[in-house]
C-alpha cells in the first residue's frame, strides 16, 4: 500500500524494486542498461555468498567476450561460437555450452494444399535435414542434434534420433508417393540464427528434388502469419515455459478444437487420439508418466507435420577464478547465491 499510485497497487514500483524472500534483492535498475543486486541476509535459505550482483546489458557477444578476457566481467552469456572459439585457451577463462530447453523444428500447414498434408511428405523432409551439417558445421557446436518434442533435460525426454541426412531415400519416399516436383515456401525470422539454417535447409532439400523457397520477415510477422494458417511451412524455434515436461507435450501434441495457439494447431493438425493422451499425462506415478511422454514422443516423431532438428546450447564464458555459478536449461533457472570468487 506504501507503493499504491493512482490505483496501481504496486505494479509499477515492483519493475524496479524487490520484495520477496530470495537470495538477492533488486537495489537499484537503470532500464536496458544495468541492474544492481544486494544480499538479501533474511532470506530463508540464509545470505548469499556475495554481496552484490552487477548485471549489465551489453548487447555486442564480442564486446560482452572483450570485457571477461580483460577481467572487467565475471560471466559473459549468450555468446556466439565465434567468440567461444577465441576465448578457448585464454588464460583465466573457462567456457561452457550448456543445453537449453529451445528446440529448432520447421512445422507444416496441412492446411495449405495436399502436399503438406501428406504424411509420405512429411516422413520424405526428416531425411532432408542436414542434422549433423547444420548443428555441427554450419552452427559451430551451439547446437545438438535433436529429433523429439521434449528437450534433453527434461523428464521423460528421448533422445532417439532415428533419422539422418538421405537425399536418396527421401527421393524414394516421394516417388513411392507420387509427389513429383515438390516446391514449398518456408517463412522464417530474417535473423539469425534462423535465416542461416533456412538457406542451409533449402540447399539441403534441393538435394531431394524438393524446391525451398525462404521467405524471410520480421519476427512479428512471420509469427502473426503462422498463428493465422497463413503459411505453407515455417522454421521455427520453441522455448519452454517451464520446467515440467507438459509445457511442450500440451503444444505439440495437443490441439482441443477450441482455438488454443498451440503448435498444433498453427499446424492444423487435428489429433484427437493424442489430445486424450495429454489429459492422460496428469497421472502422478512418475514411472507411468514418464512411460506417456516416451511414447507420445516417438509417435510425433515419426508421423506428424513437424521435422524437430536441433536443441539449442547458452554458450557461457566465466572467469577461472568463479566458484559456485549454477545455470539451467530455462531462462529462470540461473544461479547466484553459492558464487564465489
Amino acid at each position: 500500500m506504501a507503493n499504491q499510485k493512482n490505483g496501481d497497487f504496486g505494479n509499477g514500483w515492483l519493475a524496479t524494486h524487490s520484495a520477496g524472500s530470495g537470495p538477492y534483492q533488486i537495489r537499484k535498475v537503470v532500464m536496458h542498461q544495468v541492474m544492481l543486486l544486494s544480499a538479501n541476509p533474511t532470506s530463508p535459505a540464509g545470505a548469499p555468498k556475495m554481496k552484490n550482483i552487477l548485471i549489465k546489458n551489453v548487447p555486442e557477444p564480442a564486446a560482452r567476450s572483450l570485457l571477461l578476457e580483460q577481467g572487467d566481467a565475471d560471466i559473459a552469456r549468450n555468446l556466439g561460437a565465434d567468440q567461444i572459439a577465441a576465448l578457448n585457451g585464454k588464460p583465466g577463462v573457462k567456457t561452457e555450452a550448456i543445453p537449453m530447453a529451445s528446440l529448432y523444428y520447421i512445422q507444416f500447414n496441412i492446411g495449405a494444399n495436399e502436399t503438406m498434408k501428406n504424411p509420405a511428405f512429411w516422413e520424405a523432409a526428416r531425411y532432408l535435414w542436414n542434422y549433423k551439417g547444420i548443428a555441427n558445421e554450419l552452427l559451430k557446436g551451439q547446437f545438438d542434434v535433436h529429433q523429439s518434442f521434449l528437450p534433453k533435460g527434461f523428464l521423460g525426454a528421448i533422445n532417439d534420433t532415428p533419422y539422418s541426412y538421405d537425399p536418396e531415400k527421401a527421393k524414394a519416399i516421394l516417388k513411392k508417393a507420387g509427389l513429383t516436383n515438390v516446391s514449398f515456401k518456408l517463412s522464417t525470422s530474417n535473423q539469425p540464427p534462423y535465416l542461416d539454417i533456412a538457406q542451409a535447409l533449402q540447399g539441403s532439400f534441393a538435394k531431394g528434388g524438393v524446391k525451398v523457397e525462404v521467405v524471410p520477415g520480421l519476427s512479428s510477422e512471420v509469427s502473426t502469419n503462422v498463428k493465422a494458417h497463413k503459411y505453407e511451412a515455417t522454421l521455427n524455434a520453441w522455448g519452454s515455459d517451464y520446467f515440467d515436461p507438459n509445457t511442450n507435450t500440451a503444444s505439440f501434441a495437443h490441439n482441443p478444437e477450441d482455438g488454443s495457439k498451440t503448435i498444433a494447431f498453427r499446424s492444423d493438425w487435428h489429433i484427437p487420439e493424442l489430445n486424450k493422451q495429454v489429459v492422460v499425462t496428469a497421472e502422478s506415478d512418475p514411472k507411468k508418466r514418464v512411460a506417456l511422454y516416451e511414447a507420445m514422443q516417438r509417435d510425433v516423431m515419426k508421423n506428424s507435420p513437424y521435422v524437430i532438428g536441433m536443441q539449442a546450447k547458452n554458450l557461457i564464458a566465466l572467469r577461472d577464478n568463479l566458484k559456485g555459478y549454477v545455470q539451467g536449461i530455462n531462462p529462470d533457472m540461473v544461479y547466484y547465491s553459492q558464487v564465489t570468487k
